[in-house]
């Protein structure tokens, strides 16, 4: 009997947690649409470009890999984080100082957005950074 009740507590306790985190990933998606929505013509344009400038950057970087990278790039049994640890140990001098230079970049990007951005838009944008960065540890 105890064993029963255990389990049927457990379970509930399962779905609630189940349920939430449902619930809270809506929510999140929602303030994410409303927020992209009340931003000015300006800062989505900020926003595309800084969005455009990471595809051409990392195309720039893929075409500096030896095979050796291509082939831990094109693995499908490693993780995004296993490939970007496997990648980073095998990268030259030039590739290293090539994604430092990348980051800067990106940095002045996303400083030039978050300048552009009124007091409480950078907070609801502080907030869904928060939430994603814990979403993906």
């Amino acid at each position: 009997m105890k064993t029963v009740m255990t389990i049927m507590i457990l379970l509930s306790f399962t779905f609630s947690v189940t349920a939430q985190s449902t619930m809270n990933r809506k929510a999140q998606k929602e303030i994410r649409k409303e927020f992209y929505q009340n931003l000015s013509e300006d800062q989505k344009s900020l926003l595309n470009d800084r969005k455009q400038t990471a595809k051409e950057l990392k195309s720039k970087m893929e075409t500096t890999f030896t095979k050796e990278q291509q082939k831990i790039k094109n693995d499908e049994t490693l993780s995004k984080k296993e490939k970007r640890k496997a990648l980073a140990a095998t990268f030259t001098s030039e590739q290293k100082q090539l994604r430092e230079d990348h980051k800067k970049i990106m940095k002045t990007k996303m400083n030039e957005f978050k300048s552009s951005l009124s007091e409480s838009q950078l907070e609801i944008f502080e907030s869904l950074k928060k939430e994603r960065r814990n979403r993906m540890k």
